[in-house]
């Protein structure tokens, strides 16, 4: 499965809204495994978003800056041999900071049921 999150584009900061519900957090029956991540560049690093993973509302220890999810360094973040696994009906929540100037991102996720 796709998991799309996007900043609001109007702040260099805050909660990403998934794309699909437009709520601020997705939440599955069943648990799943996060086994890629990217994000679609803004053609500038310096406004492309940096993330942290939320669990709950709680800080979790899951991070990335945007150099690392640049799609023209990395293209995809692969966590398929270490997977994040969240468990079932958990809150999942992604905060953007890190922009120079505010810009449209959409991060990206791959998972599968865990």
């Amino acid at each position: 499965m796709m998991i799309r999150i996007d900043t609001d584009g109007a702040a260099t900061s805050g909660t990403g809204t998934d794309v699909l519900t437009g709520e601020t957090f997705v939440s599955y029956e069943h648990g799943i495994a996060i086994i890629g991540i990217t994000q679609v560049s803004t053609g500038t690093v310096a406004n492309d978003a940096d993330w942290d993973l939320y669990i709950n509302g709680l800080s979790t220890s899951y991070g990335w800056k945007a150099e690392e999810l640049n799609p023209a360094n990395v293209g995809l973040l692969d966590l398929s041999k270490s997977p994040i696994k969240i468990g079932p009906r958990r809150k999942i929540q992604l905060k953007w900071s890190g922009q120079g100037a505010a810009a449209a991102c959409r991060l990206v996720l791959q998972a599968v049921p865990a």
